[in-house]
């Protein structure tokens, strides 16, 4: 926050409900003293029959956003819906839903200066949606890149940039910016070839003042090695992607 606390939030399930499929779910929040020595006792956010997981958080200039995913279905199911809620001035705005029931693949939540965004895949066109936030609210969802598969991942450059890496059906890694004065996206694609990552990151990084991505992703299937790669700005190789680990 603003002025030095930190926030975390959690969800939880009853003991009781340890063995159910279809777990009742409370999410906490507590609140740090300005030093994040002292935490204040959890308190409640909100409480709900579904089953709540995926939880992130993200911070603004004066914001606090949390997300996550819903399902009366339980934690396999393959329809969920995805929430929000906002932290300002000591108190959470009420849950709202931010899309519908659907096969949502993954999610990642970003947040800079005075806006943030929220870029999910799921198989509503095999494509990534993005939602931006401001003051004014959570924009509508946006199709921005098709023929997507999971994983992704999504940070901020310092220049207001958004970078999105992610996967595509063909197992091609590629990387897309969007431009902070433009709005607009620009793809570079097959980064990597063939990929069979189930999770990866990106990291915007200065390399002699210039702009640089490291782009790390797992590789294999029952044993897994982490490999690495980078890019330019505009999303040029810089070096071969290899391996940093071995099983």
């Amino acid at each position: 926050l603003s002025d030095g606390r930190f926030v975390i939030a959690w969800s939880e399930i009853q003991g009781s409900d340890m063995m159910n499929p279809y777990p009742a779910t409370t999410i906490k929040y507590s609140l740090s003293d300005t030093n994040g020595g002292q935490w204040a006792s959890a308190e409640m956010l909100t409480s709900t029959e579904e089953t709540v997981f995926n939880l992130q958080l993200t911070s603004t200039d004066d914001h606090i956003l949390l997300t996550y995913l819903s399902t009366p279905d339980g934690p396999l199911a393959a329809n969920k819906s995805l929430w929000t809620s906002t932290f300002s001035e000591n108190q959470w705005s009420a849950p709202a839903m931010l899309l519908e029931p659907q096969t949502i693949l993954e999610y990642e939540l970003s947040g800079r200066g005075d806006s943030a965004c929220l870029l999910a895949t799921s198989t509503l066109e095999h494509g990534i949606h993005e939602l931006h936030w401001t003051q004014e609210g959570w924009s509508e969802s946006a199709l921005v890149v098709r023929d997507a598969d999971f994983p992704l991942d999504t940070a901020y450059e310092d220049n207001g940039d958004l970078i999105l890496f992610w996967k595509g059906l063909d197992g091609n890694l590629n990387l897309s910016r969007r431009g902070a004065s433009t709005g607009m996206w620009q793809h570079t694609t097959g980064i990597a070839n063939g990929s069979s990552a189930s999770s990866l990151q990106v990291q915007p990084l200065k390399l002699e003042g210039e702009n640089v991505f490291l782009l790390a992703y797992n590789q294999g299937s029952d044993r897994t090695d982490l490999w690495a790669t980078w890019t330019d700005a505009n999303g040029n190789i810089l070096s071969e992607p290899r391996p940093l680990t071995f099983n």
